[in-house]
């Protein structure tokens, strides 16, 4: 199936409606075949099909009917937003697993291989519905609950209350972050225009962690660099003999 499609032709002059008010006219008696093909803009072959029942109107759009209604998709879209949203945002596989159990167990016939949607249809839905593939930021589960607004809001109350007749210069604020050794990780799907989160029990892989730290004055302090194992080499520290 080919990604960007151009049409060879020009789509038809009439809708869908048209067709359907021109076979009822036909039928009723009030136009003949002749002058409701004209009136609508319709070939006499394809209307001439549609009144005597060789074909039907399969949909209310142009084109291919979809896989599945515009309403299950929707819900699948929004499900994923959410999941993304709590920290446990789906892989591409893990959509169309999804997607595909959904059709299973509801006995839905579609042109699904083996009743599991492929690439195409994959491009087809996060196009429709503005979502995204993105490389997950991985955060813990103690602190994706504390990302919770309402905690946030009473923290910094609280923290406004004692600092207010605090210098600058002794209010500190440090923080760390870990370089992984092994930068690979899995995309999930996502809205796009967002940052994403997949929550992992715990840190992970190993990292090189560094702990930097400031005050509201201005001044830095040296970074702290924490490596793996239980000896440093003379190399890594300037001072060393």
């Amino acid at each position: 199936m080919v990604r960007n499609y151009i049409r060879k032709k020009a789509p038809p002059a009439y809708s869908k409606n048209d067709l359907k008010e021109a076979v009822q006219a036909v039928q009723r008696g009030t136009l003949t075949l002749y002058r409701a093909a004209l009136l609508y803009k319709i070939p006499k072959a394809t209307l001439f099909t549609h009144v005597k029942g060789k074909r039907g109107i399969k949909s209310n759009t142009l084109g291919k009917a979809p896989a599945l209604p515009y309403n299950v998709e929707q819900k699948f879209s929004n499900s994923i937003k959410i999941l993304e949203k709590w920290g446990m945002g789906l892989s591409k596989r893990e959509v169309l697993q999804l997607i595909g159990r959904y059709v299973k167990e509801n006995n839905i016939v579609t042109p699904f291989k083996n009743g599991v949607p492929g690439n195409d249809y994959f491009v087809r839905f996060t196009k429709a519905f503005h979502l995204s593939q993105k490389k997950p930021q991985s955060v813990e589960v103690a602190r994706k609950r504390s990302m919770d607004p309402f905690v946030m809001y009473d923290y910094f109350n609280i923290l406004k209350q004692h600092i207010e007749n605090i210098p600058a210069s002794q209010i500190y604020n440090i923080d760390e972050t870990g370089f992984c050794l092994d930068p690979s990780q899995i995309k999930v799907v996502g809205e796009k225009g967002r940052a994403a989160h997949r929550t992992t029990s715990g840190p992970g892989r190993e990292n090189i962690t560094v702990l930097l730290g400031g005050n509201a004055a201005g001044e830095k302090l040296p970074p702290l660099v924490v490596f793996k194992g239980k000896h440093i080499w003379n190399s890594w520290i300037p001072t060393a003999n």
